[in-house]
């Protein structure tokens, strides 16, 4: 197993420049949608594990495509101990004699990288111990095995499918590396960023930011017509707010607010298109900037 101290430092630079693909944008948003719909549950596996609710989110995302009828161990099925590496987990049998609950078989596989966590201080307080965390829970093959071959070298997917630093290579089964396979997954890296931008996750403190403390930055995804989640309740909150609008703050992105953005990218001499991009939270950026002033 790799030390920690030997990656840190490329942890930190890659995740300084990481960027979610624009192509996937909307499955990476959907994913952290989901997890963040999820987080009551993922906070009652965190008061057993410690570790992040988001961190398990991410991971359940990962290896049960964020299924509650799967082990998060790697998405076996909960009707009986895992098949697959790690096979026959859980050891005990299932509390209530028939079939494992998910909440049981999460802790049973964070429980397993207990040493991970001692080896981080026993708190995932850092992206750097978080991203190292989540190698080492699906194995560093992408650093010293076969998997170091991905494009760019060294890339695991799990971490950074879905950004600008993973193209292709990934164990498609056990043991079995395909340097042209391309990860149709969102990687940790991706799933954090978009809970950071869409929900205002703060991973240092555990919470989330409230809407109105939430400061507003131009890379923020696109969203449109259709899109549901906390990033439209910022847009609301913030048309409201700056722009003498009278939305209902509902993180639904529907015909009103759609005629509300096409109305200020008028005001404000933007194209009009509808959509809310880099040019209209720039905009709303230093409308921001100039009420706090």
């Amino acid at each position: 197993m790799i030390n920690f101290d030997e990656l840190k430092a490329k942890y930190s630079s890659l995740w300084q420049g990481v960027e979610i693909n624009p192509s996937t944008s909307s499955l990476v948003k959907n994913v952290a949608n989901t997890i963040y719909k999820n987080k009551d549950r993922y906070q009652m596996i965190q008061t057993q594990t410690d570790i992040p609710w988001f961190v398990i989110g991410a991971v359940h995302s990962l290896e049960s495509s964020s299924s509650f009828k799967k082990h998060l161990h790697n998405g076996d099925s909960l009707s009986k101990r895992t098949v697959r590496v790690p096979r026959g987990r859980p050891k005990d049998p299932p509390n209530n004699g028939t079939r494992y609950t998910f909440v049981e078989s999460a802790i049973d596989a964070l429980n397993l990288k207990r040493g991970i966590l001692r080896e981080l201080g026993g708190k995932l307080d850092s992206i750097e111990k978080i991203l190292h965390y989540c190698q080492a829970y699906n194995g560093f093959g992408y650093e010293t095995g076969a998997g170091r071959r991905t494009t760019p070298p060294k890339r695991s997917p799990y971490l950074w499918s879905m950004t600008n630093h993973y193209q292709k290579g990934k164990y498609v089964s056990d043991g079995r590396f395909d340097e042209n396979a391309v990860s149709q997954q969102v990687g940790v890296a991706a799933s954090i960023k978009a809970l950071e931008e869409g929900f205002g996750l703060d991973i240092i403190e555990n919470k989330t930011i409230p809407i109105e403390n939430v400061t507003i930055k131009s890379q923020f995804g696109v969203i449109r017509k259709g899109d549901v989640g906390r990033l439209v309740s910022v847009l609301q909150f913030n048309l409201n707010l700056l722009a003498d609008f009278s939305l209902s703050i509902d993180g639904v992105f529907g015909p009103i607010t759609e005629e509300a953005v096409i109305q200020f990218q008028r005001n404000q001499n933007l194209i009009v298109d509808g959509k809310v991009g880099r040019q209209v939270w720039e905009r709303l950026s230093k409308l921001q900037s100039v009420q706090t002033s």
